[in-house]
């Protein structure tokens, strides 16, 4: 109890929590569990404990083995805040595309749908009477005419090109033109 931190994750204090402990490991054969300790210079370190209970003669023993795991919790930690934020972050852009009246998708360079959203997914069902989402290929809805013109256009989204044109496609026997 020397190494350890006064108290634990749990805020309870480590002369109270060693006794269960050592009972559960006795008892089970074995345990592993995270623990706050202290270095001589009053640094606090997080480790591993892997506890291992056996009989010699009628005597229990226990092995511990300690590994150093700070960094690793850091790092969990580091994670756990930036994958909230990044979490926070998508909601509100999933938000923005989805209340939108634009038509918003994105393929891979294997043409594959890897976001669409509802807006684009209802007028393409409107327009085209094809069903869209995630996953499907976006050039098996094309003539090959159309592939190949469409081709063009997915190549400078993949170069970075900003561009934009307007194009136009027949709705309901009239033309329409739209901007891309």
């Amino acid at each position: 109890i020397d190494f350890s931190y006064e108290v634990q994750y749990d805020a309870e204090k480590s002369v109270k929590k060693v006794g269960n402990i050592i009972k559960k490991c006795i008892d089970d054969g074995s345990s592993v569990f995270d623990w706050k300790h202290k270095r001589p210079d009053g640094t606090v370190w997080d480790g591993r404990v892997q506890m291992l209970s056996f009989s010699v003669e009628e005597t229990i023993l226990i092995e511990v083995s300690v590994l150093d795991i700070t960094e690793t919790k850091k790092n969990d930690e580091f994670l756990r805040i930036n994958r909230a934020l990044i979490d926070e972050r998508l909601a509100n852009i999933s938000a923005i595309i989805e209340n939108t009246d634009n038509n918003i998708w994105a393929v891979n360079r294997k043409y594959e749908i890897i976001y669409i959203n509802e807006t684009c997914k209802r007028n393409m069902k409107e327009v085209y009477d094809i069903e869209v989402d995630r996953g499907k290929v976006i050039m098996n809805f094309f003539s090959p005419i159309e592939q190949e013109r469409w081709k063009k256009v997915y190549e400078r989204g993949f170069n970075n090109e900003k561009f934009s044109f307007e194009d136009k496609i027949k709705i309901k026997e009239r033309n329409v033109y739209v901007r891309i």
